[in-house]
C-alpha cells in the first residue's frame, strides 16, 4: 500500500487516483499502448499546478481479511501525512471499488472537510453505487479463500454495509443544513459492453475467459454506476476494466475529467446564477441568458454565460483532407479559466444602427438585403472594437470582441468534438446554419436556424465573424489560457475571423476553420459578435 504524488500541487488543488478491487494504482490506469491516465492529466498544460496523487491499496487475491474499513483506515493516514488536506479542493478519481473506498471516506470525515471548506469533487468510473450481480457471484468464489472485500460489493438486499453507505452518502450531499452538507460536485461513467474477450495473458486470461462464459451483461450496470449525479456518460465500446484506461489526451473520458477538474476548481464558491435584466421573451432568471440595460433603458444584444473548461482547439477531425489544415494545427488544450459571455446571435443592423446614431458615425451598406434582424456587414475590425466600447460606455460593463479561443469553445457548445457549431452530420448542416447550398448567395436575419448545444445562434455560416486576434499562420506559440493572441507591437496586421459566410461551403464553416483580414477591411460576408467579462 502506498500513496505517491506524480505531481505536488503549486495550487489549492489536487487529484486523487483511487482504484478498484483486484487492481492497483499501476495497472488500473494504464493502456496497453503504455498510455498512463495520471501521466496524461500531468501532461495538460491548462491543468500546471494542479496535484496529481495516486493511492494503491491492499487489494489482491490473496487480501483476506483486509476490508474496505480497513482500506479507508488507511486513505485516512494517508491524506493527512501526504498534506492533501491542504488543498482546498479535492478530486477523487475513482474505478470501481474505488468510489466505495471514497464515499466511506467522505461519509467519515465529512465534519473536517465542512469545517476546513474544502470542496470535494467526484469523478466515478464505472463504480457500483448500489454493488453488483457480478460481485454476489464472485463474493462467493472469494470467500473460499478468505478475501473479505468482494462481499461489500454484492447486490442484494443482504448487504446492509453498502445500503447504508448509499443512504448516508445522499444524506451528507443533499442535507439541508449548511452545518452537515459537504460541497460535492460529481460526473459518472458507465461501461457501455460486457467485459471484450481482447485482454492480457496469464490469470488475467483465464478470469476473462471464464467471465465470458458465465456472465453477458456490463460488470456494473447503469442503474448501479448512474445514481448520484446527472447526466452521466456511457463511454462507447468500454468494459469494465477499459473504460479506466484512456489511449490518449483525446481519449473522451480523458477530456471529460479534464472537463469536471476545471469545472470544480473555476467554479465560485456558492456560486449564483447570473441575474438576467429584462431579458428578451421574459427569459426567467437563472437561465444563463441576459440582456443589459442601456443609458435610455432600451435592452442591449441578448448574452449568453458560458462556463469556465478546457478542450482541444485547432482541427481534430482532419475534415477534408488527410492532414488536415495546417493553419488550424497544432491540436492543442485550452483552458478558459473563468465564465464569460458571448452574443447570443450576431450583432444585428438593428443593434449597429442604434450605436451609428448615438455616436454619428459611418453607416453601413446592407447590399439590400434588409436592416432590422439582418446581421451587420460590410463592418471592419475597427468599427466593431468601436462599437463595443460604446457597449461598455452604455451599460458599464466590459464588453469586446471574444478571443479565437473563447469563440471556438462557444462554437464547439463548451468544447465538444463537433466539426460545425451543433452538429458533425454534414446532412443536418443545413438545419444549423446558411452556407452555399442553402443561402442563395445573400445573408439570412440572425436565429433562423437551430442552435448549438449552449444555444448559440449562427456560430457556422451567415456571416464570417471578427474575433480580437492577429492572425497567425498556425498555433504554434498561442497561448494556452483562452486569452486573445495579439502581438506585442500592432504594426496594423491582419485581425482573424471564424465561422464562414453564406458564401462558403461546408468545409470553412468548421468550428475550428479560420481567415484573416485587414483591420480596416469591409466585406458582406464579415459581421461580428461581441462577449464582455463577467462580474
Amino acid at each position: 500500500m502506498q500513496g505517491e504524488w506524480v505531481r505536488k500541487p503549486t495550487s489549492e488543488a489536487s487529484v486523487v487516483f483511487v482504484h478498484g478491487i483486484l487492481s492497483s494504482g499501476d495497472a488500473c490506469w494504464k493502456h496497453e499502448s503504455g498510455a498512463y491516465w495520471p501521466q496524461l492529466l500531468k501532461d495538460e498544460k491548462a491543468l500546471d499546478g494542479f496535484g496529481i496523487y495516486v493511492y494503491t491499496y491492499q487489494t489482491n487475491i490473496l487480501s483476506g481479511s483486509y476490508s474496505l474499513d480497513d482500506v479507508v483506515d488507511d486513505l485516512k493516514e494517508r491524506i493527512k501525512l501526504d498534506n492533501l488536506v491542504e488543498s482546498k479542493k479535492l478530486i477523487f478519481v475513482c474505478h470501481s471499488m474505488g468510489g466505495i473506498v471514497v464515499r466511506k471516506f467522505l461519509v467519515e470525515r465529512h465534519i473536517d472537510l465542512i469545517e476546513q471548506e474544502i470542496v470535494v469533487g467526484l469523478f466515478l468510473v464505472a463504480s457500483p453505487s448500489l454493488g453488483s450481480d457480478y460481485a454476489v457471484w464472485l463474493s462467493q468464489l472469494a470467500n473460499l479463500v478468505g478475501h473479505t472485500q468482494a462481499t461489500a460489493l454484492r447486490f442484494d438486499q443482504d448487504n446492509t454495509w453498502l445500503r447504508s453507505l448509499d443512504k448516508q452518502f445522499i444524506n451528507l450531499k443533499e442535507s439541508k443544513s449548511a452545518k452537515f452538507k459537504l460541497k460535492v460536485e460529481g460526473k459518472e461513467l458507465i461501461e457501455d459492453k460486457f467485459v471484450t474477450a481482447k485482454t492480457k495473458t496469464g490469470w488475467r486470461k483465464l478470469w476473462t475467459n471464464l467471465l465470458l462464459l458465465c456472465w453477458g451483461k456490463q460488470l456494473v450496470e447503469p442503474f448501479s454506476g448512474a445514481r448520484y449525479f446527472g447526466e452521466p456518460y456511457k463511454v462507447p465500446g468500454s468494459d469494465h476494466w477499459s473504460i479506466a484506461k484512456p489511449e490518449n489526451r483525446d481519449a473522451i473520458q480523458h477530456r471529460l475529467l479534464c472537463n469536471f477538474i476545471l469545472d470544480v476548481v473555476m467554479r465560485p464558491p456558492d456560486q449564483k446564477p447570473l441575474q438576467v435584466h429584462k431579458p428578451e421573451n421574459k427569459l426567467k432568471p437563472g437561465t444563463g441568458i441576459f440582456c443589459d440595460i442601456l443609458k435610455d433603458g432600451s435592452q442591449g444584444p441578448a448574452m449568453v454565460m458560458i462556463r469556465a473548461g478546457i478542450f482541444r482547439m485547432g482541427d481534430r477531425q482532419l475534415y477534408g483532407s488527410e492532414d488536415g489544415n495546417e493553419n488550424e494545427q497544432p491540436c492543442h488544450s485550452v483552458r478558459i479559466s473563468k465564465p464569460f459571455a458571448i452574443g447570443r446571435y450576431e450583432v444585428t443592423f438593428e443593434e449597429y444602427d442604434r450605436f451609428v446614431s448615438a455616436m454619428r458615425c459611418r453607416l453601413p451598406n446592407d447590399e439590400g438585403w434588409g436592416r432590422g434582424r439582418q446581421p451587420v456587414i460590410n463592418v471592419s475590425w475597427d468599427d466593431a472594437v468601436t462599437f463595443a466600447k460604446w457597449l461598455s460606455s452604455e451599460t458599464g460593463k466590459p464588453y469586446h470582441l471574444p478571443s479565437e479561443a473563447e469563440w471556438e469553445y462557444a462554437a464547439r457548445s463548451g468544447g465538444k468534438d463537433e466539426i460545425w457549431a451543433g452538429t458533425s452530420r454534414v446532412r443536418e448542416l443545413s438545419d444549423y446554419a446558411w452556407y452555399d447550398a442553402n443561402s442563395g448567395g445573400q445573408t439570412w436575419p440572425v436565429g433562423s436556424k437551430k442552435p448549438n448545444g449552449l444555444g448559440l445562434y449562427d456560430m457556422s455560416g451567415n456571416v464570417w465573424e471578427w474575433v480580437q486576434d492577429h492572425w497567425h499562420d498556425n498555433y504554434d506559440g498561442a497561448p494556452l489560457d483562452g486569452s486573445a493572441w495579439e502581438d506585442e507591437v500592432d504594426n496594423h496586421g491582419q485581425r482573424v475571423v471564424r465561422g464562414g459566410s453564406f458564401l462558403y461551403s461546408p468545409r470553412l464553416l468548421c468550428s475550428s476553420s479560420r481567415n484573416g483580414y485587414f483591420p480596416n477591411d469591409r466585406s458582406e460576408i464579415i459581421g461580428f459578435r461581441v462577449a464582455r467579462d463577467l462580474d
